[in-house]
């Protein structure tokens, strides 16, 4: 059936539900070889014929966009898949699945109709799935992505997939939302977090600069059977005389590396000579981020990873570039220029959790995917150049017991800092080497500061930040406006995205920016250990003791409660910082009732029943106020006794009403069946 005009959509059976029958699963823009398209997946128990469907990119009369129809029958089995691409291409993925037709090109098959152009736009764009029976067009799924956002509720609830343009999209889960939840990068993994998921483990922790890198070298060079590398940078050539030296022993050697290039740098090339050295001996060496058609799965393979004899795994988050990996131990890492970054690292000893980690290591590096090359076809002209490895000094790290909780990105990485952050009750740190334009608000909800920010009232709440000309202005705010103790470090440079949270210290590859939690491969984990946190904390508060400059106060509740009984007199005590200096206090138990000014640091009061926010405001001689607040509730809120005073009282009244009614009911069943 030709389609002779363009469609309107004016029903549709849109909801939250599990899926039946004919799906859209996958939607590929147009790539650098112009070829576009879309699979349909059959998620019912019969076959379909694509001959009742339609799928459009066009969802009004006034468009300009494309449908594709079919004259002919295709059948669809149950768990089949089917992909409609415009043409076929021997180096693109897409149009080399099994199970595809052609809608273009030498191909082209004669059953399917196309109405206008159908060209899906790397940018941004909608896609509808058209059920075009008997009954009249229905549209049966959408989805949107990049800069392109349905309005139809209807259709689509919320925002675009706005963080999967550019690529080449798949459905997952078995449920339909009408959102981006249903929506990821092909080839990504896609692991909840789960707080639960906690592996037995043996952790070192350690820091850069003042290691020199050398517990790495040293696990490296413990090695009995394999060495896994996933890693952003490795442009040390110490590191890789030590893998050549590790291969010549027939220690299997297995590196991924991030293939882009930053701006005109490549730092593959510092160290290429090294790597094509290392693969005559037998090492398998990829770059990921190479794809020919640009459909990479991820922004960056940003992560900082190694596995060893499948049970030993390191963390960090720095890159193993020379400065980071110079074998010294640096006993003064203020002083100095080219002693490396400041950063953590952790050697974690566990059988479960280094097997995980494997599991993504090999996914990552997975030819499949098309975004992934050997070394040597990428750097063909690579001449082998041996490098004689210098040994590194020697140091000493604690060994602590410990349990660990994998993260990932673009997997869940956000959703565990929201986790990290809700669940503080007395420390919550975080050292950033950076911080997005669109989390620089603390006022902005669903941004690491404004998680901060909500905790800063009761916990001791800091972040050290980079002195980059951008930050200080949010630094100087935050210490302004909120109660998050704010610093900019300066030396050695920040390039750490530490966080602890309590007894849990996150050591990590992520950055605070959209592309880090939602579209590079980054890696972190989180060490559930009073030990190492207290180990990364004196850390942290040696740098921030050394750079935290500013010159007014912070408030922090020290006596409170989330409830109280009814009737009870509360107190409520705050501590504000610097010591020291007059302040007074303007105090409302939200409950509205007077506030009132003291100049002590507590109060007593006897707040009426219900669910309060309770605030006060501090103001220091020179006139600066800061407020703090927290929730709480006094009395019952389910308290029924109003509702039971009231039954009793009007009880004969209520049961004379119902009596009455039972009787009009009496009397008409006996008449209708007279």
């Amino acid at each position: 059936m030709a389609v002779l005009c363009p469609l309107s959509f004016a029903e549709s059976d849109a909801a939250a539900e599990e899926m039946d029958g004919l799906m859209l699963y996958q939607i590929y823009p147009n790539t650098s070889e112009k070829i576009t398209g879309v699979a349909v997946h059959n998620y019912g128990s019969t076959d379909v014929d694509m001959k009742q469907y339609m799928i459009a990119d066009m969802p009004s009369r006034s468009g300009n966009e494309g449908i594709i129809s079919f004259s002919e029958s295709i059948i669809v089995r149950p768990g089949e898949t089917l992909a409609i691409a415009s043409d076929w291409s021997s180096t693109d993925r897409f149009c080399n699945q099994e199970n595809i037709v052609f809608f273009d090109g030498d191909k082209k098959n004669p059953g399917i109709e196309v109405y206008r152009n159908f060209s899906l736009s790397k940018n941004g764009d909608d896609v509808y799935l058209v059920d075009a029976g008997s009954s009249g067009f229905k549209v049966l799924d959408s989805v949107c992505y990049g800069d392109k956002i349905i309005k139809d509720k209807p259709y689509w609830i919320g925002n675009s997939s706005d963080k999967m343009s550019n690529c080449w999209i798949q459905r997952i889960g078995t449920s339909d939302t009408d959102s981006a939840e249903d929506w990821m990068v092909y080839g990504r993994t896609n692991f909840e977090f789960d707080a639960y998921v906690q592996y037995d483990a043996k952790v070192t922790p350690f820091l850069f600069p003042d290691s020199g890198g050398i517990p790495i070298y040293d696990a490296i060079s413990s090695a009995k059977k394999s060495i896994y590398i996933e890693i952003y940078m490795l442009t040390s050539p110490n590191v890789v005389a030590l893998l050549c030296e590790r291969a010549s022993e027939d220690i299997e050697i297995k590196i991924l590396l991030e293939g882009g290039t930053l701006g005109d740098y490549d730092p593959i090339t510092q160290v290429a000579g090294g790597l094509r050295k290392l693969v005559d001996l037998g090492g398998d060496v990829r770059l990921i981020g190479v794809s020919d058609t640009g459909s990479n799965r991820y922004a960056f393979d940003h992560a900082k990873l190694a596995i060893i004899d499948g049970y030993k795994t390191i963390v960090t988050s720095e890159n193993w570039i020379p400065s980071n990996m110079n074998g010294s131990i640096d006993d003064d890492p203020y002083q100095g220029s080219s002693d490396g970054n400041r950063g953590w690292g952790a050697i974690i000893e566990s059988v479960e959790y280094a097997t995980f980690m494997t599991d993504v290591f090999e996914h990552d590096s997975d030819y499949a995917y098309g975004d992934v090359k050997p070394f040597i076809e990428e750097y063909p002209n690579a001449k082998p150049k041996s490098i004689e490895y210098v040994p590194v000094g020697k140091g000493q790290w604690e060994t602590y017991s410990a349990k660990v909780t994998p993260i990932l990105s673009n997997d869940n990485s956000f959703a565990a800092l929201e986790h990290y952050s809700n669940v503080a009750t007395t420390r919550l740190y975080s050292q950033q080497m950076d911080l997005g334009s669109t989390y620089m608000d603390h006022e902005t909800e669903d941004t690491p500061l404004y998680m901060f920010d909500q905790k800063a009232d009761t916990v001791d709440t800091r972040i050290i930040f980079t002195s980059k000309d951008k930050i200080q202005p949010v630094v100087d705010s935050l210490n302004l406006k909120t109660n998050i103790k704010v610093a900019a470090m300066d030396k050695p440079t920040l390039h750490n995205k530490g966080i602890i949270s309590d007894d849990t210290a996150w050591v990590s590859s992520v950055n605070w920016t959209d592309n880090s939690f939602f579209n590079n491969r980054e890696v972190a984990v989180a060490i559930h250990s009073e030990g190492v946190s207290d180990y990364f904390t004196t850390a942290f508060l040696a740098d921030f003791d050394r750079y935290y400059t500013h010159d007014g106060f912070n408030i922090q509740f020290t006596e409170k409660s989330s409830s109280y009984e009814s009737g009870q007199e509360i107190t409520v005590s705050v501590k504000v910082t610097p010591e020291g200096n007059e302040y007074t206090y303007e105090w409302d138990l939200g409950d509205g009732s007077n506030t009132w000014t003291t100049n002590t640091p507590r109060i007593a009061a006897k707040p009426t029943d219900g669910e309060h926010t309770f605030k006060v405001t501090v103001t220091d001689s020179n006139g600066l106020t800061k407020s703090a607040s927290f929730d709480y509730v006094v009395g019952d809120p389910t308290d029924t006794s109003d509702i039971s005073t009231i039954l009793n009282d009007y009880l004969y009244y209520i049961i004379a009403g119902i009596l009455v009614i039972l009787g009009i009911v009496a009397a008409v069943i006996k008449g209708v069946n007279r």
